[in-house]
């Protein structure tokens, strides 16, 4: 954070851009799972405790506005507001996990903007699907932003219950890759059929 590398990243260098924010999340969630298992069976000292400074420095990696270049490369300005699905997904997550584990309020503007202007725009869209860069659309991680929209609403005391309802739409039917009945790895997000990944996409492997 304090080199400002990640400003200077390109779009496919995966490994420096998405590798350490998700990694971060991944932390998180590890963390809120040992503390509530801390909870059921208290011994020593608890997770949220003793891991405190790492869980503040995660949330705080993930949430900087220097590590989302890549993403600022594809959208500009409008990054935090326009498709964007993976990148606003994680943001959730790590404001969540860092409200749960520490009761700090430090992230809840952002979570609350996040929450109400991802799940706004997931519900407006035409197939119930986003982008998570210009042209690929991953189901799965749509998927895991209506996960963590839902997990949210415990931290900030709002109900998106009917919304989860309604973004199933996106996972039935002629949506669902043929054979396997589960959502398709790519998809066309303008109608949410699945589709042959595009050979020039750059960002993912």
């Amino acid at each position: 954070m304090r080199s400002g590398r990640a400003e200077t990243l390109s779009t496919a260098d995966i490994a420096g851009t998405e590798w350490p924010l998700f990694g971060s999340v991944f932390y998180l969630l590890a963390t809120e799972a040992l503390q509530k298992d801390w909870e059921a069976h208290p011994a020593g000292v608890a997770p949220k405790v003793y891991a405190r400074e790492a869980i503040d420095v995660a949330a705080a990696l993930v949430t900087d506005p220097g590590q989302a270049g890549w993403v600022k490369k594809h959208y500009g300005a409008k990054y935090l507001h326009e498709q964007d699905c993976f990148y606003r997904m994680l943001l959730i997550c790590a404001a969540t996990s860092h409200a749960r584990l520490t009761g700090s309020s430090e992230h809840l503007a952002l979570l609350r903007d996040q929450v109400e202007t991802l799940s706004a725009e997931i519900d407006r869209s035409s197939a119930g699907l986003l982008e998570d860069y210009p042209d690929e659309c991953y189901p799965g991680d749509v998927v895991s932003a209506i996960a963590a929209i839902k997990r949210a609403d415990a931290v900030l005391g709002r109900d998106h219950s009917v919304f989860c309802s309604r973004a199933l739409r996106a996972f039935s039917g002629e949506r669902l890759a043929r054979g396997t009945q589960l959502p398709p790895y790519f998809a066309d997000s303008s109608n949410g059929h699945p589709s042959a990944r595009r050979a020039d996409a750059a960002t993912r492997t």
